[in-house]
This record gives structure tokens, sequence and C-alpha cells, in this order.
């Protein structure tokens, strides 16, 4: 009888240490709100100095930051969704400052194209596999690619007289 009891009290000192340790680790990896907005930062090449209007906000009941800042330097805006749960980037937004440019000269599709592969870092066979489509944006033309990989879906709207990106997004979906 005294083995059994040992045995269960044994049993119930290692359950209790492993929910304690399981309740730790999850613990320690929850975001916070500071974590949150110096993953952003880190992912955009910046420091906090070279940043204004740095904004973190809990969203989507709770399960998400969304962190929005300012490059200091040119004005480019910057959106991002971090879950909170594992840290991961859900969503990325990016708006580059530029001059206005209502000229009607167009780099071309195939130039388009390119320029998204290159920026994105994804093939341009995948960015292909996409779509493109030219419009008239504020007085300028652009082109818009959309295209996805595996569950990430990428958005990049390019200046069609210059070539320069002028938006970039991508989401987890």
């Amino acid at each position: 009888m005294k083995k059994k009891t040992r045995t269960v009290t044994v049993l119930l000192m290692t359950l209790c240490m492993v929910f304690a340790m399981a309740g730790t680790v999850f613990a320690g990896t929850a975001l916070t709100s500071r974590d949150a907005a110096a993953k952003a930062l880190r992912d955009a090449g910046l420091t906090r100095a070279k940043a204004c209007g740095l904004e973190v906000e809990s969203s989507d009941r709770g399960r998400t930051f969304d962190v929005e800042f300012t490059r200091r330097s040119d004005g480019t805006d910057y959106e991002y969704e971090i879950r909170k749960s594992d840290g991961l980037i859900l969503e990325k937004e990016v708006e580059y400052a530029h001059r206005y440019n209502a000229s009607s000269k167009k780099i071309g599709e195939a130039a388009a194209f390119r320029k998204a592969a290159s920026f994105s870092g994804k093939s341009l066979a995948v960015v292909k596999s996409g779509t493109i489509r030219l419009t008239r944006s504020d007085g300028e033309y652009v082109y818009v690619i959309k295209f996805r990989q595996g569950r990430w879906h990428y958005e990049c709207k390019i200046l069609a007289p210059t070539g320069k990106v002028i938006e970039w997004s991508k989401k987890y979906r």
C-alpha cells in the first residue's frame, strides 16, 4: 500500500512540474507591446531614434498587435500586424514617400514584373503567376501586381513612369 501511495505521489508531483513548466514556457513566448514594436522596427531596419509616430495597439480580440510608425528621414510609412503568441509578422504594409509623377510614360509590364520580383526576393515565375493591372491612382499611372506563394499574399504598387515601388504589402492567410 505504501508503494502505491508513493507511486501516486511521485506521479502527481511530476504532473504538477510538467504543467508548471508548460505554463512558464507558454507565458514566456507571448509578446509584449514593447517586443512587438522592437520586432517591427528591426524588420524595417530602423532604430527607435530613426522612427517617429510609433503606435502599438492590441487588436483582433487581443491576439495581435498593430504597430505603425514613420521613417524620420523620408516619411516612409510602415504598418505591421504581429501575432502575440509567437511573434509572427502576419501582415506588413509599406508606403514609400515619393514625388508626384503625372507622366503618361510607362516602363511596361515585363519591367514591372521584374521590379516586383527583385524587390520581393521571389522568383520571376512566382510573381508572373499573379496578376498585373495598370491603373491611375491620384493622377499617377501605377502598376498593381498581386501574387501569392503558399499562405502569403503579396501586393506591389509600382510607379509606371519610373519603376519605383511606392507601396508594398504581404499578408499571411
